[in-house]
């Protein structure tokens, strides 16, 4: 279960209705939902001189105040104990399935294919076993090099693949796209061959390599129209996902942000080729 938030402007009626509106918050109202099976709250709240009534919605929401999908542009007041989702899991299977759809669209031959994962702290292991489906190798630069070796070993055995892995975020040099699960702090002067791939965008200076962040997925036209106004088809996709179990918009994103710019998933395909000379 999840909430899902729709602001909507408060209609003005006359002097009289002004005057309430100054005097007395109006209160948010709760409607079940379904989409595919999947229930969830959607809370209408009307927006007033100082913003929408905050504390109604926080009631209403109740224990499920921390998965509260707030609308695009909106920002919750320093306090509240509303808050949005991370949907981490979510996040991080758009990178994994965005990054195996990206190097198989290239056509790349297989003995090019070499995948780099920045993972210091040793949290995303469980990413190479659908990784090497597609790629050859996989290079690691992590700190948490016990873990990772239970992992090479495994890797070997049940693909054959051989993981790498390696002591400096340079060693990464030769990987045809990186996958930065946690980010990329501490590598921003890296020159990667190919782009980093990270679910979002915590770099405070220009980086020296190509990095893809933000990535979207987009759910079907039909699909689409289910989402409530004005919050993100995205973050709606993933409550779906991680609180409920239903996949409304698969895992390959359908755009992302290039360096600051936005791109479809067909330019992220052609960045990867011409980065590798295809």
């Amino acid at each position: 279960m999840f909430v899902a938030l729709e602001i909507k402007e408060r209609e003005r009626g006359g002097i009289f209705g002004g005057l309430l509106s100054i005097l007395r918050k109006p209160k948010p109202v709760c409607d079940m939902r379904e989409v595919c099976g999947a229930r969830y709250a959607l809370i209408q709240v009307e927006c007033e001189r100082g913003g929408p009534n905050w504390d109604g919605v926080e009631q209403l929401a109740g224990r499920y105040a921390s998965r509260v999908l707030v609308p695009e542009g909106w920002e919750i007041p320093t306090g509240s104990g509303i808050s949005p989702p991370s949907l981490t899991r979510f996040e991080e299977t758009v990178l994994l399935h965005t990054a195996c759809e990206i190097i198989h669209r290239t056509r790349m031959p297989m003995y090019r294919r070499v995948v780099g994962i920045l993972d210091s702290r040793g949290a995303h292991g469980g990413m190479l076993p659908e990784l090497l489906k597609y790629y050859t190798t996989a290079k690691i630069y992590t700190h948490n090099t016990p873990y990772y070796r239970q992992a090479a070993q495994a890797m070997m055995e049940e693909y054959g693949a051989p993981v790498q892995l390696c002591e400096l975020p340079e060693g990464l040099l030769d990987c045809v796209l990186v996958l930065a699960p946690s980010g990329v702090e501490g590598c921003e002067a890296v020159r990667f061959l190919g782009p980093v791939l990270s679910p979002r965008d915590t770099l405070r200076a220009p980086a020296a390599f190509d990095h893809v962040t933000e990535l979207r997925v987009l759910p079907s036209p039909p699909m689409r129209e289910l989402v409530p106004r004005a919050v993100s088809p995205h973050r709606f996709a993933g409550a779906l996902y991680e609180f409920c179990g239903v996949n409304i918009a698969g895992f390959v994103a359908g755009c992302a942000m290039l360096n600051s710019t936005r791109v479809e998933f067909s330019g992220l395909v052609s960045l990867v080729r011409q980065k590798c000379g295809l």
